[in-house]
C-alpha cells in the first residue's frame, strides 16, 4: 500500500533543527505517518514545503519530498509593490505612501499584474490546480493521498485525486474546518483568507473523511451531508518526558498555542490578572504578528512568555505544570490535552470540550465562555490538591484507554485498506 501524506508545514517535526512553525495538524500527520511506515506492506511518503532540506530524504522510514510553493510573476510583483502603494475603495483607488522614480513604470505594470493575479485566482477557484504541485503529487504515485484540515492544499489534493483516479482521505483537524459558511460558490473568507467555496470543495469531494470527535461527525452530517469514520487523535504514551527547564516555578498554570484570533492568547492575559499572583507560563508561537505583539505589550507581571519551544521538548513543560488552560474559540481534539493527560495534568478550558472530555469524563473543567468562572475554576483547583489529582487521573485514564498511537494507526490502516482495496 502506497500512502502519501500531504501536510506541508510538518518538516520541523522530522528535523527539529529546521526553521518553521507547526500546529496540531502537523503533529497528527507526523505521528500517523511514522506509525504506518512501520507496518509491513506500507510505503509512506510525505510532502512538505522547502525548509532548506534535500529534495528527497528518508526519515523514520518515511520518504519525504518537497512540495513546491510557486507564485505567479504578478503575485511576486504586487508583493514588492505593496510597501509603497495601498489600495483604496474610492477614487483614485490607489495611495502612494513613498514615491520613487521607479514607480513611474511600476504603477502601469502594477495594473497589468493585478488583472493577471485576479484572473489566475478565478481560474484556480474553478480547477484547484497548480501544475508544479500536481507534478510533485504524480511522482509520489500513491494509492491514497491523506490531507489534514480544510484549506487550499486540501482542495488541490482532492482535485488531483479525482483527475488521476486516486483515492483522497481528508482528516478533519478542528471544528473550524466545518463552518456553515463553507458552501459552493461562497467567496466569504475565513480567518486565514480561505474562500468558503474552496473549503467546501475538499469537504464535498474527498473520498473518505476521518473525524476526531463525535461533534465533528454530527457537523459533517448536518452541514455537508457527509458520513465519516471516527479515529481519535494519537499520542505516544511510552516516550518519557524530556528534562524541564530548571527555572520554572514550582507551581504554575500553562497555556500553549499560536497567536491568532482562533486560539485567543489575549484572553489568557485577562485570566492571569484574575488569578494573580499565581505564575502563568505562556508558550506562544507567532501566528498573526499584530496579536503576538499585543500579547507582548500587555503582559502582566505574573506571566512568563516563551515564543517557541521545540516539539520534542514541550512535554517537559507539560509534565511540570500544575494546570493546563485553553482559551480557544474552536478546537478539534487538541494534542496538548493528550499531553496533559499523559502526565495527569487537568485542563481548564474557556469554551472547548472535545467529546465531553472535561465535563462528561471529568478530565477538567469547562467554563462555557465565562472568563470569571474560568478564573474561579483555576483558583479552586490550585487550592484543592485532591480534586486536581482526581481530575488529572481521569484525564490520564482516558488518554491511555482511547489514544494509544499504535492502536489509532491500526484503525487508520483499516480505513485506508477499505477505501483502496
Amino acid at each position: 500500500m502506497r500512502a502519501c501524506f500531504v501536510c506541508p508545514y510538518a518538516y520541523p517535526l522530522f528535523n527539529p533543527d529546521a526553521p518553521g512553525r507547526f500546529g496540531g495538524a502537523e503533529v497528527y500527520a507526523w505521528l500517523f505517518a511514522r506509525q504506518l511506515a512501520r507496518r509491513p506492506g506500507y510505503q509512506v511518503s510525505f510532502a512538505v514545503f522547502d525548509c532548506g532540506q534535500p529534495q528527497h530524504e528518508r526519515v523514520d522510514g518515511v520518504e519525504l519530498f518537497t512540495l513546491p510553493s510557486p507564485a505567479r510573476w504578478s503575485e511576486r510583483f504586487l508583493e514588492r509593490l505593496r510597501p509603497a502603494v495601498q489600495r483604496r475603495s474610492t477614487f483614485p483607488w490607489l495611495t502612494v505612501s513613498s514615491w520613487s522614480a521607479s514607480l513611474a513604470w511600476q504603477l502601469p505594470l502594477g495594473g497589468v499584474a493585478w488583472a493577471d493575479a485576479r484572473l489566475s485566482k478565478e481560474i484556480y477557484l474553478h480547477r484547484f490546480d497548480v501544475a508544479q504541485r500536481r507534478h510533485a503529487l504524480e511522482q509520489a504515485a500513491a494509492d491514497v493521498y491523506l490531507t489534514f484540515g480544510v484549506h487550499h492544499v486540501t482542495a488541490e489534493v482532492v482535485a488531483y485525486c479525482r483527475r488521476a483516479a486516486r483515492k483522497s482521505l481528508l482528516m478533519i483537524q478542528s471544528d473550524y474546518d466545518l463552518l456553515s459558511q463553507y458552501r459552493r460558490g461562497s467567496r466569504a473568507l475565513n480567518l486565514y483568507a480561505e474562500p468558503g467555496h474552496l473549503c467546501h470543495y475538499g469537504l464535498a469531494h474527498a473520498d473518505l473523511i476521518i473525524a476526531q470527535t463525535t461533534e465533528q461527525q454530527a457537523l459533517l452530517g448536518e452541514r455537508f451531508k457527509r458520513e465519516s469514520t471516527l479515529i481519535a487523535q494519537p499520542i505516544d504514551l511510552h516516550e518519557p518526558a524530556p528534562q524541564a527547564p530548571a527555572d520554572l516555578p514550582e507551581r504554575f498554570v500553562l497555556w500553549i498555542g499560536k497567536a491568532d484570533d482562533y486560539k485567543r492568547p489575549y484572553l489568557c492575559l485577562d485570566l492571569a490578572r484574575l488569578c494573580a499572583p499565581t505564575p502563568f507560563v505562556m508558550i506562544v508561537n507567532r501566528g498573526q504578528p499584530e496579536i503576538f505583539q499585543s500579547v507582548v505589550d500587555r503582559l502582566p507581571p505574573n506571566v512568563r512568555l516563551i515564543e517557541f519551544v521545540p516539539f520534542h521538548l514541550i512535554e517537559g513543560y507539560v509534565s511540570r505544570a500544575t494546570l493546563l488552560v485553553n482559551t480557544s474559540a474552536y478546537e478539534g481534539f487538541p494534542h496538548v490535552f493528550l499531553q496533559a493527560g499523559k502526565y495527569g495534568v487537568p485542563v481548564v478550558a474557556l469554551s472547548v470540550d472535545p467529546d465531553g472530555l472535561l465535563s462528561r469524563r471529568a478530565g477538567g473543567i469547562v467554563a462555557h465562555d465565562d472568563l470569571p468562572a474560568m478564573a474561579e475554576a483555576v483558583r479552586h483547583l490550585l487550592s484543592n490538591d485532591a480534586e486536581r489529582q482526581r481530575l488529572g487521573a481521569n484525564l490520564q485514564s482516558y488518554a491511555r484507554s482511547r489514544h494509544q498511537a499504535a492502536e489509532k494507526a491500526e484503525e487508520l490502516a483499516r480505513a485506508i485498506e477499505q477505501l483502496v482495496l
